[in-house]
């Protein structure tokens, strides 16, 4: 795979006006280099690692700024290469010059994600480690957060290792016997290699079932608000946003397009999406909004069906419970502060959006549907990149495929296993082609 030694250089922090701006230098020559340009009480090559130097910085013979430069050396650095870490006062243009004074002094502008993908390079992180530090960066919620952060110490390539480590351990033993044919597998020893294949295909289809909970975790819970007009769908996404959000009129059909925003409920994302009230109607835009309402209800995770609980059910009502039949679902029945004017037989939560009432036991619904009882936010992460998802599916197809073919010939399961390991390798990094590896960094910001 690619890698130079030559030394680069960005700005690590946002651009813009703050306390601090940092510009990250890491490679072979980066402490020579930076040495060019700053003057302090000590060379920056005479400092052991993990030590900070106060000092200027020069372009030419001017000073340009007063920073602190961190020095990391190889190969205890993020990088796994000589680092320097020079922490500028947080301006805008001065920070510029500063770098500019690095390139001249002989580094070169970094990539996309470079310095992560040289961490990766380096052995001090595995891809799925490298994909949640961007994860982690673009995390909305604490449960995105606690879902990147256990990725990022480890906890998916433990998992994955794992699996692996024991397919390695039965395609061993095969390749022993297929390199001794002299000496025949026992039907014990073969039923020995079967049971621990089954074992090893139920952990993979754990860790898959596992994947649309991570993605939740991770994005949100796409819930659906819907239900007939004038139902009290708008006054519930104000209600559960605590803002006005959508326009609220006695005027039926005032929702005509979807309308969508987020909310966090114990550290889950949720993303919310008002719909126009589903009815018969002859209005051509109205027609639009219904139709793009229908549309939608394959697609969510959760449905919140509000029914106007001072109006008897009528066939709008019962179109829609037809189209949400067999669909995740939590039954509001709005306008509890009035009478009822009918009873249902599923489980119906009674809400009112004037007054307030059964409004934070349905937030309590909402983040039952996206958090199991049996599993806390912040212990192991779920798989929730589709690519890993991908790697496992592969995997499993080729551990079925040795499964199956108890009668055929050793070599052929061995054939099986290897490929197993190698699309559970892709996940970690240990077999992985350039391109994938050039397409993940490209997703990185310069400097990270």
């Amino acid at each position: 795979m690619m890698y130079t030694e030559d030394t680069i250089a960005a700005i690590s922090t946002p651009s813009g006006k703050g306390a601090i701006s940092v510009i990250r230098v890491s490679g072979k020559d980066a402490i020579s280099i930076c040495d060019k340009i700053f003057d302090g009480n000590k060379k920056l090559s005479d400092i052991s690692g993990y030590q900070m130097v106060y000092g200027n910085i020069r372009q030419g013979e001017t000073v340009i700024d007063q920073v602190v430069c961190g020095v990391f050396r190889a190969p205890a650095s993020f990088t796994g290469e000589n680092t320097v870490e020079i922490s500028c006062h947080g301006g805008v243009k001065n920070t510029l010059m500063v770098l500019e004074s690095v390139l001249r002094a002989g580094a070169r502008n970094a990539e996309r994600g470079e310095f992560s993908k040289r961490a990766f390079l380096n052995g001090k992180m595995d891809l799925s480690q490298a994909e949640a530090v961007i994860d982690l960066i673009n995390s909305g919620s604490e449960s995105a957060v606690y879902q990147s952060a256990g990725q990022l110490i480890g906890g998916i390539s433990e998992k994955i290792n794992g699996l692996r480590e024991k397919i390695v351990a039965i395609n061993a033993k095969i390749l022993a016997v297929i390199d001794f044919p002299d000496e025949e597998i026992e039907e014990w020893e073969k039923d020995q290699f079967f049971q621990e294949l089954e074992s090893i295909k139920t952990e993979i289809i754990q860790l898959l079932k596992e994947f649309e909970r991570g993605r939740i975790l991770k994005t949100g819970l796409n819930t659906l608000i819907i239900g007939k007009t004038n139902a009290g769908k708008s006054s519930l996404l104000n209600c559960l946003l605590k803002e006005k959000k959508a326009i609220v009129t006695d005027i039926e059909g005032t929702t005509r397009d979807v309308i969508e925003d987020e909310l966090e409920i114990k550290g889950v994302p949720i993303q919310l999406i008002d719909t126009a009230g589903i009815r018969r109607t002859e209005d051509t835009v109205e027609k639009i909004g219904v139709e793009k309402s229908k549309e939608l209800i394959p697609k969510s995770d959760l449905i919140l069906f509000v029914l106007d609980g001072s109006r008897p059910l009528d066939e709008n009502d019962k179109e829609i419970f037809n189209l949400v039949e067999g669909r995740q679902v939590i039954y509001l029945k709005n306008k509890g502060d009035l009478p009822s004017k009918f009873e249902l037989e599923k489980d119906v939560l009674s809400i009112s959006c004037k007054t307030g009432e059964g409004i934070e036991a349905l937030y309590d619904a909402i983040y039952h549907v996206a958090v199991t009882e049996e599993r806390e936010l912040s212990q192991s992460p779920f798989i929730n990149n589709l690519r890993h998802k991908q790697c496992l599916e592969q995997a499993l197809l080729s551990i079925n495929e040795a499964l199956s073919g108890r009668e055929m010939p050793l070599d052929l399961i061995s054939i099986d296993l290897t490929d197993a390991c190698r699309y559970l390798g892709q996940i970690t990094g240990l077999e992985v082609s350039e391109e994938t590896v050039k397409h993940i960094f490209a997703d990185f910001c310069v400097g990270k």
